[in-house]
């Protein structure tokens, strides 16, 4: 949702309180309208205001909620980050940025081009995010058990065995 038309449905307050105050509820993620047009998820416009470059991303309106069926369901490779003190847990903030960055950093084919475009084989829920890249790898990165612990699942095809290692050291540094 761009910044301009938040401060449309509420002219009455200042566009820059409305975007503090919705992160400051963990309701929402800024993202700069410069990675949707480096990824291909928006066309570059000529020009625009601030408020048109600034972009809302609220998770709560990503409708799927469960894992997606399609997904297998057992993997080859399991690692987890948990919290050790049980009235811990990681706070959503922590799994937007997570999701954001993982889906902007590993669901990008690898191309010789100078600008990359979204690998169409990634899936994302409310608690996750799965794709499978060119290199044989399919990942999933999941937060489980009330918010408790950051799963991490991997599988790839036979002789793909050292792509998925390196996948898996890039993905656990970037958790």
């Amino acid at each position: 949702i761009s910044l301009y038309s938040l401060s449309q449905l509420f002219p009455q307050y200042s566009s820059d309180m409305l975007v503090v105050f919705l992160q400051y509820m963990e309701l929402c993620q800024e993202i700069s309208q410069d990675f949707l047009t480096f990824t291909n998820l928006m066309i570059k416009e000529e020009e625009s205001s601030d408020e048109m470059k600034s972009l809302l991303f609220f998770p709560a309106l990503i409708r799927d909620t469960e894992r997606p069926r399609k997904i297998r369901e057992t993997f080859q490779f399991g690692w987890c980050l948990q919290c050790s003190n049980p009235h811990q847990f990681f706070v959503p903030r922590f799994l937007h940025v997570l999701l954001l960055h993982l889906a902007y950093n590993y669901a990008l084919p690898k191309s010789e081009s100078s600008i990359p475009y979204l690998h169409r084989l990634c899936d994302i829920w409310k608690n996750g995010i799965h794709w499978l890249d060119t290199d044989g790898v399919e990942t999933v990165v999941e937060l489980v058990d009330n918010n408790q612990c950051v799963v991490l699942l991997m599988s790839c095809q036979q002789n793909f065995e050292n792509n998925m290692i390196k996948l898996r050291k890039e993905v656990i540094s970037e958790i």
